[in-house]
This record gives structure tokens, sequence and C-alpha cells, in this order.
């Protein structure tokens, strides 16, 4: 793929991670859910103290790194600091070992923002490869651009 195709695909723009913070908060409230049936409420509850704290983590991490790019406040900075590595880390600690969470869901709910971000640019690329771009404006993959009957399928 050439051109702005290939770049606008590729492009994650400031709001990505806003995005996947959002993707990761419905994903997790599902499987919470979901594991409530079919795994038992301490299995959920780990799951969702999990899934939370990684995401109030990579909400802080996200507002350090404009901290650290924007203008310098100090005090905003130092706070966010301490929200992830004081308070975010300790409330794992105090999960794991005060609660006495399992830590395989725990762990699989902490790192759920990751994997989430990882098949939100999975997808991105997928999209961005030569076999899904087409070679008419506004028409989608070969499956879409050379179907039975389709008025696209020409020459």
């Amino acid at each position: 793929v050439e051109g702005k195709t290939a770049n606008r695909w590729l492009d994650l723009g400031p709001t990505f991670v806003r995005r996947v913070l959002i993707t990761s908060v419905w994903l997790g409230a599902l499987v919470s859910l979901l594991l409530v049936f079919y795994a038992g409420g301490g299995v959920a509850g780990a799951f969702a103290i999990g899934a939370v704290l990684g995401a109030g983590g990579l909400f802080l991490l996200e507002r350090i790194v404009r901290e650290l790019l924007g203008p310098s406040r100090k005090l905003r900075l130092a706070l966010y600091l301490f929200g992830k590595f004081g308070i975010v880390y300790a409330a794992a600690v105090w999960s794991l070992f005060g609660l006495h969470v399992p830590p395989l869901p725990f762990l699989i709910g902490f790192t759920l923002v990751l994997l989430v971000a990882l098949l939100k640019v999975g997808g991105r690329l997928i999209l961005s490869t030569r076999w899904m771009a087409s070679s008419r404006e506004g028409s989608g993959g070969p499956l879409l651009r050379q179907g039975p009957g389709s008025r696209r399928s020409g020459p």
C-alpha cells in the first residue's frame, strides 16, 4: 500500500490509549461477568481487580508521558507518579498478599490492556497490507472487490 492509505491505517493518533482503555474496560467487564458463572466469584473478582489496576496503570502512564512532553508542572507530575507507583502497585501487592486473590486470573486481568493494545495494532497492520488494500477507491479487500456478480470486478 502506498501513499496516504498506509499512513492512515498505521497512524495510532493521540486517542489510541483512550480507545484501548475503553475497550479494555468493556472487555474486562464482560469477561468478569462470564467468569462469575463459569469459574466462580473468586476468580472473577481477581480478574476484575487486575483489569481495573491494569487500566489505571495505563491511564496514569499516559498522563505521566503527557506531563513530561508538555509544559512542566512538577506537582501534577509527582501526583501521577505517586498514583502509578504508589497506589496502583501497592493495591496490586495488597490484593495478592493481603486479600489472597488467585494470582493467575489477577495477572491475566492486569495484562488485559496490553492484549487489547496488541490486538488493535495487529488489526491495523493487517488492514494496511497489500492483500486488504484495494486497487479502486472506496472498496475493501479482495473478497469484496472480486465477488461473483460484483459490479466492481472489471478489467
